[in-house]
């Protein structure tokens, strides 16, 4: 099944394009909701607009452009404007988040032991400043699940690329398929089956 391309021609309906989960969706601007990739076509985001908005579907282009650049400066995602102003704390997050993740600690020590433990840190050693724009660094424990759920899709789609991009690649799997599969079918001896059980 092929993916469908957004068009700029879907800001008419109120929706615009975003990448959810490694995979670009449609967000429509009044409601926030996004649809799947599926249901990216003129026809469904028309419906969507009419019978969940019915008093924005006469709404003219540019109140959705409106909208859209509102939305673009909330979007916490790459192409938000949040996300571009504070990368930095942003790629903190995420090595903090990788750090909790390879300790296989709790998702809740990094903010009730890491960010104290290193305001701490900042405070006595650089001055209170600092301090404060530490704040601005967002450990908490429903983040620091979404970072560490978004590095490991990041580590699946690069494994999934190599194993493409390999000549070999294919084969190789089929092998340790056949493999596999004629290890667990071995027939065993009537008294081995006694044994298992």
């Amino acid at each position: 099944m092929s993916k469908r391309k957004y068009d700029t021609g879907y800001l008419k309906y109120g929706f615009v394009q975003i990448e959810h989960r490694g995979e670009v969706v449609s967000q429509c601007l009044v409601c926030m909701k996004t649809l799947s990739n599926s249901a990216m076509k003129p026809s469904l985001l028309k419906r969507h607009l009419e019978t969940n908005h019915p008093t924005k579907k006469d709404q003219d282009l540019s109140y959705f452009q409106r909208l859209g650049e509102k939305a673009k400066q909330q979007r916490i995602d790459k192409t938000g404007a949040v996300y571009q102003s504070s990368s930095g704390n942003v790629k903190a997050s995420f090595e903090v988040s990788l750090l909790v993740a390879q300790n296989m600690n709790a998702h809740t020590i990094a903010e009730s032991l890491i960010m104290p433990a290193a305001k701490i840190l900042i405070r006595n050693v650089i001055g209170v400043e600092a301090e404060a724009k530490l704040s601005s660094v967002s450990l908490s424990n429903n983040t620091v699940k979404r970072r560490i759920e978004e590095m490991s899709i990041d580590i699946a789609d690069q494994v999934v690329a190599a194993v493409r991009s390999s000549k070999y690649g294919f084969a190789i799997q089929l092998v340790n398929t056949e493999l596999l599969l004629s290890q667990t079918f071995k027939p065993q001896p009537k008294e081995w089956i006694f044994l298992m059980f």
